[in-house]
């Protein structure tokens, strides 16, 4: 099943969390590539946030 037939399932409430589950599972090499991409910027950021809140 596509993506897009996914996102219809879950708005329409058929099954949302095993449709959103599949969905995950569909896509996870390209959600692991954004957040491995982005998680050293957010996690500057996260240090920086506590160092002026010490």
């Amino acid at each position: 099943m596509s993506n897009e037939e996914l996102v219809q399932l879950i708005k329409q409430g058929t099954d949302p969390a095993g449709n959103m589950e599949q969905l995950n599972i569909q896509n996870k090499g390209m959600i692991f590539t954004v957040v491995k991409k982005y998680h050293y910027a957010c996690q500057a950021d996260y240090n920086s946030r506590e160092r002026y809140s010490a």
